[in-house]
């Protein structure tokens, strides 16, 4: 029979060592001649360390300095023996008639108050004896758990030689706190127990679990020493850990705790099963022989399943979104993501019928071909393609669910996107390159000029051969931001400089040279005859020159760069007659309209003149005076 081990104990030894002070008592002497010596007395009590029973006539030695005393404790194993002189290292051995000896080695107590004549200090240690005769007993320690997952055959149990005891001395250290529930019949260290500097080298002794329980022959301890004992079940199981002196041939009972792989303490109320049956999306087939696990919070769940298919999973609790997976050899993986159920009524036990779909591997999508083709134009294009999934495999199923109430594969989205190049307009997709059953969505990018085409559609092996039309990137119209002639700064060269919205090209069907020829035409000075000498500064007339005619006769040309188009007028060629006399105060380009512009992303995107742009055929530059 086990003897359950009062767990309280722990509480109350712990309280003792607390009430054990360096000091236990303070004795002064009555000054006469009777009276004991200065110092410090050990005073304390032998028992027998198995039975815990007093042990009378054991005789104790003190050594201390070059001074030995020696005192027998009583019949209650009560003792006294000193005085131990302070300043000085001391040792007390202890032996008995049929019991192994004992011996301990104290430090150099405090050294006492010289001006106090006639002082004595007492210090508390008992004494532990074992029986010579015996050895460490046979027993067995058996190891259980509230989780029926508990691995018994790998479960290990270690006794290490522990450093127990309590230097009279010293406040006393607090006992290591046990972890787990143990119960049994055995000893274990007292607060005020000395420890037993002889029991030092003791042996370490290693075992496992078979089927719940381990066998301890008898001597595989050493014999009066105590263990830190450490019970391992794994890493899913919290180890369980006691201080243990083997003396009782009595069976010994370990509660393993709350697992760490299921931490979580759940509640008890409000629990939901499932049932319900597995088929094969494309025959319809009722499945058997799968796997199923219903997981949420820490709980992995392995569902029941009959012969026919049925499964039964749970518990799960309201409060909790979960997760299902479906396991069967031939068929894609199966995860279903869900939210949590809400629970109807009062009822705190539900069960739901739930239907799942699984696909063959062996069914595999048709080869497709998919065309793109762009809006507007004949070209072949070139780019990228990606078909990335938007739902879980259907063919359309009919289940026989309660309320349509079907999982989803949420599997088939994850990580399954497929994305590819393509040239001249086609994509080859071969056959099982998509998941059969799953919608895709369709995204086309990279072709020139061309719009990201987002929103497509394709459900593998069920739509045909697919096809897909690009249109023109659309832009906000071109516009003039800034003119550089806007501000109060005057030009020094004649230049002015136009900022548009977008960056901006010559439009491509313009012809470059008649537009030039066009600003020269138009273009005129204002320069008047300041110095009245009737010699004016004026600009190279056409007629003048023999053609034929350069299109920037008169020096007036244009520049392109990004978002910017600049106007400029070079004084030195565009003058025939020079008075340097006479300011220019003002220089106009005219025919703007001759100058058309867009902004070149793509071959439909609109010309503008920059007449038009300007809402003016011409611009007038304020000169910098001379």
């Amino acid at each position: 029979m086990i003897q359950k081990y009062a767990l309280r104990s722990k509480v109350r030894n712990a309280s003792a060592l607390a009430l054990v002070p360096l000091l236990l008592a303070s004795v002064t002497a009555c000054g006469s001649d009777d009276g004991p010596a200065n110092g410090y007395y050990l005073r304390g009590r032998v028992f027998n360390g198995a039975t815990m029973e007093a042990v009378g006539k054991a005789e104790l030695t003190l050594i201390n300095g070059e001074g030995t005393a020696r005192a027998t404790s009583a019949e209650d194993g009560t003792f006294s023996i000193g005085p131990i002189e302070p300043s000085s290292s001391w040792r007390v051995a202890a032996k008995a008639n049929g019991m192994q000896s004992f011996e301990f080695t104290g430090v150099a107590l405090a050294a006492l108050d010289p001006l106090v004549a006639d002082q004595t200090r007492t210090l508390i240690g008992d004494v532990p004896l074992y029986p010579s005769s015996k050895m460490s007993p046979a027993f067995k320690l058996l190891v259980e758990s509230s989780d029926v997952r508990l691995p018994a055959s790998v479960a290990s149990i270690n006794f290490a030689p522990a450093a127990v005891g309590t230097d009279p001395s010293k406040v006393a250290d607090p006992l290591p706190a046990q972890v787990g529930l143990v119960s049994g019949a055995f000893a274990e260290p007292r607060g005020a127990t000395m420890p037993n500097d002889a029991r030092s080298s003791a042996t370490a002794f290693h075992t496992t679990i078979n089927n719940g329980e381990a066998a301890v022959p008898e001597g595989a301890l050493t014999w009066g020493a105590t263990y830190n004992v450490k019970v391992d079940a794994g890493p899913d199981f919290t180890p369980v850990t006691f201080l243990f002196t083997p003396v009782k041939d009595s069976e010994i009972s370990v509660v393993i705790p709350t697992t760490s792989r299921y931490p979580t303490q759940l509640p008890q109320t409000t629990q939901q099963y499932f049932t319900g049956r597995v088929y094969d999306g494309v025959s319809l087939d009722r499945l058997s022989s799968y796997t199923m696990r219903l997981e949420y919070f820490d709980r992995a769940l392995e569902a029941t399943i009959d012969a026919d298919g049925r499964f039964v999973v749970g518990p799960l609790l309201a409060n909790a979104d979960y997760t299902i997976s479906v396991e069967k050899d031939g068929f894609r993986s199966f995860l279903s993501h869900n939210a949590k159920v809400t629970a109807a009524g009062s009822s705190t036990v539900s069960s739901l019928y739930y239907d799942a779909f699984l696909y063959p591997m062996s069914v595999r999508t048709p080869p497709a071909q998919a065309r793109f083709a762009l809006q507007g134009d004949i070209a072949l294009p070139s780019g990228t393609v990606r078909f990335a999934p938007i739902s879980s495999s259907s063919l359309e199923e009919k289940p026989a669910a309660v309320n349509m109430q079907v999982w989803t594969n949420d599997e088939d989205l994850q990580q399954r996107a497929i994305v590819r190049d393509f040239t001249d307009g086609k994509l080859d997709m071969a056959e099982g390159e998509l998941v059969l059953g799953v919608d895709y969505e369709v995204t086309v990018y990279g072709v020139g000029t061309y719009a990201i085409l987002d929103g497509g559609t394709f459900r593998a092996g069920v739509d045909g051969n697919p096809s897909f039309t690009l249109a023109p990137r659309t832009e906000s119209a071109l516009e003039v931001l800034a003119v550089s002639t806007e501000g109060a700064a005057l030009s020094a060269s004649g230049s002015i400089e136009i900022r548009f919205n977008h960056d901006i090209v010559a439009y491509p069907k313009m012809d470059a040279d008649v537009a030039l020829k066009g600003l020269n035409d138009g273009f005129s000075i204002d320069s008047p005859d300041e110095n009245m000498d009737t010699n004016l500064n004026e600009l190279v007339d056409e007629a003048d020159l023999t053609p034929p005619i350069a299109p920037a006769y008169r020096g007036v040309t244009w520049e392109i760069a990004g978002d910017r188009l600049t106007l400029k007028w070079n004084r030195e060629a565009g003058l025939a007659d020079v008075d340097v006399e006479d300011p220019i105060v003002r220089v106009t380009y005219g025919n703007l309209g001759g100058i058309q512009l867009y902004t070149g992303t793509s071959a439909t995107s609109p010309m503008s003149t920059l007449a038009d742009l300007l809402n003016t055929n011409s611009v007038t530059a304020q000169m910098v005076a001379e």
